[in-house]
Formats: C-alpha cells, structure tokens, sequence
C-alpha cells in the first residue's frame, strides 16, 4: 500500500492526480456528512476517520496506484456481502479499479455502517 505522507486530509487530497480528486473529495464529503463524532485526520498514511470508544472505531479511504481503496472493516462490510460479490472486496476492504466505477449508494451504505458500528 502507497503511504502518504500528507499532514492533512486537505493536503493529502491536493496532492493526487487530477483524475482522482473528484473521487476522494466525495469520498470525503460522504464521510463528514455521515460519520457525526468522529475525527478526521491523517493515519496509516490515508484520510481516516475515528470514533473514540471500545473498541475504537475507524474508517479509512485510499488512491492506490491500481485503484481506490475503502477501509471499513469487516463488521461494516458484512451486510453488504451480497453487493460486494461483483468487486475486489477483502475482509475489511473494498476497492475500485477506478473512480467512475465507485457505487456512491454502496458507499454511504457502508458509511452509515460503520457510524452505527
């Protein structure tokens, strides 16, 4: 995995290829609007977003060289199972070879899972 080493979520999205910002600026957007508690900051070397608790509770985004990587651990991911069958999906992770392939729906979906996690 590239690691940035952007101070800011801001810095780190200004830096990527053109063809990337819009993506990652949406990424961001959908993350303010629905993850409410949680703290936006630079971790793992990606936009990350946490919540305070136990266990912790945490989100992350990233542009890969081959694609765009969403982190949002195995609990969230696992009511999507069926929609993710068709994508490079992990344990805790979904990725898109590129932007215009992102499903905008399954994001959220997938934000507001881990905000209710």
């Amino acid at each position: 995995m590239v690691q940035s080493a952007a101070k800011t979520v801001l810095e780190y999205v200004e830096a990527l290829p053109p063809d990337r910002r819009p993506a990652m600026e949406r990424l961001r957007s959908i993350a303010q609007k629905t993850l409410p508690g949680f703290v936006e900051k630079m971790q793992y070397g990606m936009p990350y977003y946490a919540r305070a608790g136990t266990p912790p509770v945490g989100l992350g985004f990233a542009s890969q060289r081959e694609h765009i990587s969403i982190y949002a651990g195995e609990a969230a991911l696992a009511p999507h199972r069926e929609q993710l069958k068709a994508r490079m999906a992990g344990k805790g992770c979904v990725r898109f070879r590129r932007p215009e392939e992102i499903d905008w729906k399954l994001v959220e979906s997938l934000f507001r899972s881990v905000a209710e996690s």
